[in-house]
């Protein structure tokens, strides 16, 4: 029974490394005039995958977003190789134009519980809106928003604006974090398919909602680790103080422990990288439980002795 116990707490760091292995996160940076978010400057997001969990080479996705303190700014680049056959009939206002080919915006301004806003748009400007408040979902509501369609020979984007009043979000601080999702829906290849940026089967879904952070991923990493930080020097202390006689384990704990400073240094820096903070943020995920295993492996081996 014990050796189950200790091949379990074995496989812990595994377990969690598989379900840490992804981040739906972008970083949206400060710029001074919309045109700025067509700027090489600001970064593509990860391609959309469909809804069935994989990348797609045939209606290639991407999206970026740039703000000011009075808007945000979108911009929605939809590969397609059947541009004449693109599905585009809904004409009105606040229409079903999710019935055409078209992109869905999912916003929740400041992380602020499941409510959201919902801005539809298909590839002729034609918008439709709605917000889910206080858990119901209503479309009687009209945000202050505008849509710049644009077309090439095997694209199609949109170039969107919503203001920051109509979203009730405030000012935005360096660091500050939004839940978004952006989606896709294609009727153009003969078939009805669906994509999107932070993978989930249900569009509507805000707990699958990726994450929006301004300017500033230092300040979310520093956030994060200090939600964790009690709970990783708990460990670090009871470890420290079994290892004056057990040495078996003292590679491993100096491992974590660089691990663990590694991330301390980096806190006091800023203008960290999206692929720096994924690589920071995968191994913070992780020390809490690798931290708590060592000590568990040390406590037991004290148990044959």
């Amino acid at each position: 029974m014990v050796r189950v116990f200790i091949l379990f707490l074995f496989f812990i760091p595994l377990l969690f490394t598989e379900a840490s292995s992804k981040y739906d996160i972008y970083l949206a940076k400060k710029s001074e005039a919309e045109a700025t978010v067509n700027s090489t400057n600001i970064p593509p997001s990860d391609l959309f995958r469909s809804v069935n969990g994989n990348l797609t080479e045939a209606a290639k996705t991407f999206f970026k977003i740039s703000y000011d303190q009075k808007n945000i700014y979108i911009k929605v680049h939809c590969e397609e190789n059947d541009l004449k056959n693109i599905k585009s009939v809904i004409k009105e206002h606040d229409g079903h134009v999710f019935t055409d080919d078209c992109v869905e915006l999912f916003i929740i301004p400041a992380k602020k519980g499941n409510d959201y806003f919902q801005f539809v748009s298909n590839s002729e400007g034609v918008k439709f809106e709605a917000k889910k408040q206080n858990g119901k979902f209503t479309k009687e509501w009209d945000g202050d928003w505008k849509v710049i369609p644009n077309k090439g020979n095997d694209f199609w984007e949109l170039n969107i604006i919503i203001s920051l009043k109509s979203l009730n979000a405030g000012e935005i601080k360096p660091g500050d974090e939004w839940k978004i999702n952006i989606c896709r829906e294609r009727y153009c290849g003969g078939r009805f398919e669906l994509y999107t940026w932070a993978y989930t089967k249900n569009f509507h879904d805000a707990s699958k909602f990726g994450t929006l952070v301004f300017d500033d991923l230092s300040v979310k990493l520093r956030r994060d680790f200090n939600s964790v930080a009690d709970n990783i020097n708990k460990w670090r202390k009871q470890i420290k103080a079994s290892l004056k006689k057990e040495d078996n384990y003292l590679n491993k704990f100096k491992n974590l422990e660089g691990i663990y400073n590694t991330i301390n240094d980096a806190l006091q820096k800023k203008n960290i990288t999206l692929s720096g903070f994924i690589s920071l943020k995968t191994s913070l995920d992780l020390l809490p439980a690798e931290y708590e295993t060592l000590a568990w492996d040390i406590e037991i081996e004290k148990l044959f002795k």
